[in-house]
């Protein structure tokens, strides 16, 4: 659902974050890194990116130090 949504509108925040939000519930934190990647290679500029960067490394435990560094 999430995927079909992407396809449509690519540039798009919102599913993107929906899908990365599902993947992090699950306990599929590569996959939400993946996710958050795919939209960061459209829309790098996008001013939202560093919060969501940190919220991510915060919440997965991940890439502590990227995260850190966003914020």
């Amino acid at each position: 659902e999430y995927e079909r949504a992407i396809a449509a509108a690519p540039d798009s925040v919102g599913a993107y974050l929906a899908l990365g939000e599902v993947q992090g519930r699950q306990g599929k934190w590569e996959l939400a890194w993946a996710t958050l990647e795919r939209y960061r290679a459209r829309r790098p500029a996008d001013p939202r990116l560093p919060y969501f960067t940190g919220r991510l490394a915060a919440t997965s435990g991940l890439r502590l130090d990227e995260g850190e560094q966003a914020l």
